[in-house]
């Protein structure tokens, strides 16, 4: 029987194994997760297998590689939805290629009406589209997350220092951050069509911010450089199963109207735009403007605090502020406001859960973990809820989504560092319907 050789370290190959042993070929075929000695053994051998970027295919003593293997196993498939997922699940390099495949083989294969696409309906198909099994097409919509992209300086420590006091900390480590791309990364480990629009600095700091992005499935073709200008930062101290933050904008502070708006006008109606409160005001202002007279969703997430004008509130699809931010925004009349906006105003409160109108006030209670590290949960849950939002669930499935998601990223180190994938919710799909 053919082995499917599958990088245990790579996202992408591991996701693609399991949609092919979900689709039936496991029937047809064996999969190995390519690792240690095996994988030292192929580099050794095979010149080729240093541009892995997928999987690889091994028929007798004959090896497939990339393209050629692909080949093999899109040709194996006969089920549209299956055929969809795995276009998006496989690298950008591939999927152009198995999309070639997929039109070049439509009239033996598949529905007879395709044709060979070019340039712009391939991109279209690629980042927009899915297939159901009578291959009637779906458009999931794109998620936008327009703010921040940072580096985050972080300490741990068990003594908060006093005004003019030294105190020793634990540890010291650097992660990428800022709230618009933890947001983006959170969203894009959940799905695809997930774009950031944004700004980082001319400096080393921007370089790693970028990276960071396209390695976790962002696409950053909307991202601004800043020459002479560095980036945003966040200086975070870790005590007591909480945070503490201070962040200097930076390159954020370049995220204006005048950039945002032209970039936005490759979207469409439906959309869905995630903002936060790390760019100018005036910025969410213009953005919230041109999402209602364009009929795209927006998700604000005022974070961090500052006055919002009411104008702003009434137009925003849905508001997601903490405990404290929504005291703040509604000057402690917290539950007035709730009945004010149901079904847009969605408190997260934590491990508690995420509080919620819609008839009566609604609690979709939160997950509990042990926690490390509660940085990056709030935007693990809005990057979360865009997704589910974007997927047509119902609100109170989005925010159980979200919440789930959540609690996922408050067990490891750094705002991004335990945001889950897909496939690390697979176990609770029972708990979310």
């Amino acid at each position: 029987m053919p082995i499917i050789y599958y990088d245990g370290n790579c996202v992408y190959c591991y996701n693609y194994a399991i949609w092919l042993i979900q689709n039936g070929l496991s029937t047809r075929y064996q999969f190995a997760t390519l690792q240690g000695e095996s994988a030292q053994h192929l580099m050794e051998n095979y010149p080729e297998a240093r541009q892995i970027d997928s999987v690889i295919l091994q028929e007798g003593d004959t090896l497939k590689f990339k393209s050629d293997a692909i080949a093999t196993l899109i040709t194996s498939l006969t089920n549209y939805k299956w055929l969809g997922i795995l276009l998006h699940l496989t690298p950008k390099v591939l999927r152009d290629f198995g999309y070639q495949l997929f039109a070049d083989n439509r009239n033996h294969m598949w529905k007879t009406h395709w044709h060979k696409p070019n340039n712009y309906e391939k991109s279209f198909f690629i980042d927009n589209w899915f297939f159901t099994e009578n291959m009637e097409e779906i458009n999931m919509g794109n998620i936008i997350v327009i703010g921040s992209a940072s580096i985050d300086l972080v300490v741990k420590t068990d003594i908060l220092p006093n005004a003019g006091e030294t105190v020793m900390g634990n540890t010291f480590f650097t992660n990428p951050g800022g709230k618009g791309a933890n947001q983006a990364v959170a969203a894009a480990r959940l799905s695809n069509n997930v774009y950031m629009i944004g700004a980082v600095g001319g400096d080393d700091n921007g370089k790693a911010i970028i990276d960071n992005l396209n390695k976790n499935n962002v696409d950053t073709t909307f991202m601004d450089t800043i020459e002479n200008e560095k980036s945003g930062t966040a200086h975070i101290t870790l005590y007591d199963d909480d945070n503490r933050i201070i962040v200097v904008p930076a390159a954020n502070n370049h995220v204006t109207p005048d950039k945002v708006l032209p970039k936005l006008e490759h979207f469409a109606k439906g959309d869905i735009i995630v903002l936060q409160h790390e760019i100018p005001e005036e910025t969410i202002k213009a953005v919230v403007d041109y999402a209602t007279n364009n009929d795209m969703r927006v998700i604000l997430n005022p974070a961090p605090y500052r006055k919002l004008a009411q104008e702003i509130i009434d137009k925003v699809t849905w508001l997601t502020p903490n405990e404290t931010e929504s005291d703040l925004l509604f000057e402690g009349r917290v539950e007035q406001a709730l009945e004010s906006y149901p079904r847009k105003l969605i408190i997260t409160q934590g491990a508690k859960g995420a509080l919620f109108y819609s008839e009566s006030q609604q609690l979709i209670p939160g997950y509990e973990k042990k926690v490390v590290d509660t940085t990056g949960a709030g935007d693990t849950f809005n990057g979360a809820l865009a997704v589910a939002l974007n997927e047509n669930k119902s609100l109170e499935e989005a925010v159980k989504f979200a919440n789930l998601a959540g609690s996922f990223s408050v067990t490891g180190l750094g705002a991004q560092g335990a945001m889950p994938y897909s496939i690390d919710l697979e176990s609770y799909k029972a708990d979310l319907l």
